[in-house]
């Protein structure tokens, strides 16, 4: 049991550790399998599969059947996103040495990459030509907000509501099986007055008739209630007085 409690405590405190301070994630894309080829004027085309977006940078790599590997986050370099698809910094190729994308971007709203990386042998890369095209599904964060809010802002959506204006509407006492409720009527517009805000309706009631046939049953309801609690008391002190006296001639006995 101890073993186990130990075990339990990380458990619970990362539980709690998650309520109060709640876990904050950068969106990673991948790029699309229908839209993955840049081409190189220099070495042809760069294949981008492998490549990952998220909000701060690249990761992952690309590849190029002449050229190997085309690494995005390097020990000594890497590329950056500015979270609205702006990328700056750069790649390094095994054969292709450092690629510069600073006049790279990615739309925020389609996922589209555009502008040309360079390098002194990979030449010009491009990204969106007649014969070339590279998207992901990686989404800019307020784009995200603005395209789900439908409004541009990423808050909730302004709605007009009209209040509707009630005029008398009759209960059916059938559906009510009672004479407690007959009609609700909308109740006229007043000054509020101390901060007290009169109800919506008044509610028509009609009185019940107090008749012998009906205050009969609830009588003898009461009557019958006081008889079992006075029955219930009388066997429970006769039980008592039973257990008293057995225990007292055990006593005397022994």
């Amino acid at each position: 049991m101890p073993k186990q409690k130990l075990k339990q405590k990380p458990i619970i405190l990362l539980c709690c550790l998650g309520l109060f301070f709640p876990l904050s994630y950068a969106f990673a894309g991948v790029v699309l399998d229908s839209h993955k080829y840049a081409w190189s004027n220099n070495v042809g085309y760069i294949n981008f599969e492998n490549v990952i977006v998220n909000d701060s940078a690249l990761s992952g790599h690309a590849w190029s059947a002449n050229k190997g590997f085309i690494k995005f986050n390097p020990a000594l370099g890497g590329v950056s996103n500015d979270g609205a698809g702006n990328l700056s910094g750069s790649a390094w190729g095994e054969q292709l040495g450092w690629i510069d994308f600073d006049n790279v971007s990615i739309d925020g709203t389609t996922g589209k990459f555009s502008g040309t990386a360079t390098g002194t042998l990979i030449g010009t890369l491009t990204f969106d030509c007649g014969f070339c095209d590279v998207e992901t599904d990686w989404r800019e964060a307020d784009a995200s907000d603005e395209s789900s809010s439908g409004n541009g802002s990423g808050s909730f959506p302004n709605v007009s509501i009209t209040p509707a204006t009630l005029s008398n509407i009759t209960i059916p006492n059938a559906s009510l099986n009672t004479e407690f409720f007959t009609a609700v009527n909308p109740r006229q517009s007043a000054p509020i007055a101390n901060n007290n805000i009169p109800p919506l309706f008044d509610i028509v009631s009609a009185p019940v008739p107090s008749t012998r046939e009906n205050s009969a049953p609830i009588a003898l309801s009461v009557v019958a209630g006081a008889i079992i609690s006075m029955l219930a008391l009388f066997v429970a002190k006769k039980i008592r007085v039973y257990r008293i006296a057995k225990t007292k001639t055990k006593n005397e006995i022994i």
